[in-house]
C-alpha cells in the first residue's frame, strides 16, 4: 500500500492518494500509511503543500473510520483516533516557523492550518488520557503556534500549563524547555528587562545539563531568532 502511494506521489496529485487509500480495507494500515506519507514528505521531500495535504486528509480518514467501527471494535477505534493525534501532531510540528528548518517554507495558510493541527492533537491527547507527557508536549505546541501567531498571551498561558504537566511527569527536560518559552514571551514584551535575561539564561544552563542538552538550547536559540521581530497576528 506504501509504495503503491509513492508511485501515486510521483505520478499523479494527492487526491489520487486519497482516493486509492479510501478504496482500501484495512483502516489500520491505511492510517498507517498516511502517518508514512506525511513523515517522508516533509522529511525527504521538502514538500510542504502535499504535506499539509495528506496530513489533513489522514487525520479525517481516522477521525473518521474510528468513529465508524467504534460500536464493533473499541480497541482498533481508539487505535485510529491514537494515530488521528499522531498526524496531528506531527503536522502542528512540520508547520511551525521556530524550527528555521532548511528547506522548509511555510506560508500564513500552512501556519493557520498547523495552530489547528495543534489543538487537535490536545483534544484527542486529554480524551485518549495520553498522560500528563502528552498532555505537556500538547500544550507546548499550542504555545508555539500561537507564538508564531503573535499571540503572546495565549502561548505564554500554553507554556505554563506545559510546564505543570511536565513537573508532574517529572520531565525535567520538557519543564525546562516550557520554562525557557515562558521567558522567551516575556523577554519579547520587555527585552531589556535584566532579571529574565538573567533568569533565561539560568534555564539554558540547566538545559545544556540533561540528555541532548546543547541541541534544546540551540532550539530556543533559533526560536528567540525567529520571533524577536513581532509577527503580525493571525487574525
Amino acid at each position: 500500500m506504501l509504495e503503491q502511494s509513492f508511485d501515486l506521489l510521483s505520478q499523479s496529485d494527492t487526491y489520487a492518494i486519497i482516493e486509492f487509500l479510501d478504496q482500501q480495507e484495512n483502516p489500520l494500515k491505511v492510517a498507517g500509511t498516511y502517518d508514512e506519507l506525511v513523515k517522508h514528505l516533509y522529511w525527504k521531500e521538502k514538500n510542504v503543500p502535499d504535506m499539509v495535504a495528506l496530513a489533513r486528509a489522514g487525520i479525517q480518514y481516522c477521525l473518521a473510520a474510528g468513529t465508524a467501527v467504534a460500536d464493533e471494535d473499541i480497541e482498533l477505534a481508539l487505535q485510529l483516533r491514537s494515530l488521528a493525534k499522531t498526524i496531528s501532531y506531527n503536522l502542528a510540528s512540520y508547520t511551525w516557523i521556530g524550527w528555521r528548518e532548511p528547506g522548509i517554507e511555510l506560508d500564513e495558510t500552512d501556519q493557520r492550518f498547523g495552530l489547528e493541527a495543534a489543538k487537535t492533537n490536545l483534544r484527542l491527547a486529554l480524551e485518549l488520557d495520553k498522560g500528563d507527557m502528552r498532555i505537556s508536549r500538547a500544550h507546548w505546541m499550542i504555545g508555539a503556534q500561537l507564538l508564531a501567531a503573535a499571540d503572546r498571551s495565549q502561548a505564554r498561558e500554553s507554556f505554563q500549563l506545559a510546564s505543570i504537566y511536565a513537573s508532574r511527569a517529572e520531565a525535567e527536560t520538557d519543564d525546562l524547555l516550557a520554562r525557557s518559552y515562558i521567558l522567551l514571551v516575556e523577554l519579547f514584551e520587555d527585552p531589556e528587562n535584566a532579571s529574565l535575561q538573567q533568569a533565561l539564561a539560568q534555564v539554558k544552563r540547566q538545559l545544556e545539563c540533561v540528555e541532548h542538552g546543547q541541541m534544546f538550547v540551540g532550539q530556543v536559540e533559533t526560536a528567540r531568532q525567529v520571533f524577536s521581530v513581532p509577527a503580525q497576528r493571525l487574525q
